[in-house]
């Protein structure tokens, strides 16, 4: 009770205080109706609160929190409020005591809580670049005005920033870059560090390296479509590493019948994907990256399903083929199926084009 009655004192010497002051100045005028609303705000700042859209109020602290009664205050779009306390309910806190603010006063009496500072962020919900000066009290925004003179570093790193809170997924990657990337960490994990570290999590904390000079034209979420990733992406590499990806871990490999397949570099082992008539005479399984790593091979139907998976294509030949040709040479009749598969010439031919 003492506690209670040291407080209150020292609140009514403070709202004393407030009021002599408000009495000094010739400059401004406060009516009754508005001292309650501006006393509480100059006691707590931090619970100034104006009525959401949905129902309840924001404070000025960033929590949210209601009355009661919907209907109390319902008419009054800025409060300031005395007693609050803490509830589990979903809407935040309770106000318990409260009065009605005068946004004006944030034009005079209060002004000295206002606080006025540049805002450079990536707004979700729109989809673009913010720049602006805003003017807020606590967490509450009392206005905006749009900022053009931003600072080329500022802008960069919010949208640096961005990338990482979104996920490399946000850049325009396809199947092709992805088969890069793949490409480039295989060679990375067979011939040494000198490679660059390409994975997404590395991409992400050294985009500052990589891809900040592809960043100045954005400013909206479409701009990322447009976005130069490949050039981007290869600039990491030197013109010799550039030339010696491609020998080690190519993109497509020329097979006996002279057709160039794509390898697909998603899988471990990298995948082979060819028509089983293109491998005809092949005995030894595909390789890459001087020799060590072997391709997984998957055979083909001349309509393109998977017949055998194999990184044995000699042991394939010798054993499993017959099994194969006795199923399909039925169902094939216009492609060969030689009874000799390493002595007959590779085609991506049917028979009469032969």
């Amino acid at each position: 009770l003492k506690g209670w009655r040291h407080r209150t004192l020292q609140l009514a010497d403070q709202f004393a205080r407030y009021i002599s002051d408000i009495k000094k100045r010739d400059d401004v005028t406060i009516s009754r109706e508005q001292i309650c609303g501006y006393l509480l705000a100059c006691a707590y700042p931090d619970r100034i609160a104006r009525q959401r859209q949905s129902g309840g109020f924001q404070l000025a602290n960033g929590r949210g929190a209601a009355f009661q009664s919907k209907h109390q205050f319902r008419k009054h779009r800025w409060i300031a409020a005395g007693e609050i306390t803490g509830t589990t309910r979903s809407q935040g806190d309770t106000i318990r005591t409260a009065a009605a603010l005068d946004a004006t006063l944030f034009d005079s009496l209060l002004s000295e809580l206002r606080i006025t500072e540049d805002s450079v962020e990536w707004d979700m919900k729109a989809g673009r670049f913010i720049a602006e000066r805003v003017t807020r009290i606590g967490s509450l925004k009392l206005s905006s005005i749009s900022k053009a003179d931003i600072d080329p570093e500022t802008k960069l790193q919010t949208i640096i920033q961005h990338i990482r809170t979104s996920g490399i997924d946000l850049l325009p990657w396809d199947a092709v870059l992805r088969n890069w990337q793949a490409r480039l960490m295989l060679v990375r994990e067979h011939e040494g560090d000198n490679w660059p570290n390409v994975s997404d999590s590395h991409l992400l904390s050294t985009l500052e390296d990589w891809l900040a000079p592809w960043l100045t034209h954005i400013t909206k979420a479409t701009d990322f479509r447009k976005l130069d990733l490949k050039s981007a992406l290869s600039s990491m590499l030197t013109w010799e590493q550039q030339k010696a990806l491609d020998k080690l871990a190519p993109e497509r490999i020329e097979v006996p019948s002279g057709s160039h397949i794509r390898i697909d570099y998603s899988q471990s082992p990298p995948v082979l994907a060819v028509k089983l008539q293109e491998m005809f005479g092949c005995e030894e399984s595909p390789k890459i990256i001087n020799g060590k790593v072997t391709l997984l091979v998957h055979l083909l139907s001349p309509a393109g399903r998977p017949l055998q998976v194999t990184s044995d294509l000699a042991g394939f030949w010798r054993s499993s083929y017959f099994d194969v040709k006795k199923d399909m040479k039925g169902r094939y009749p216009k492609h060969p199926w030689p009874d000799d598969p390493l002595g007959a010439e590779a085609t991506r031919f049917t028979k009469g084009k032969i």
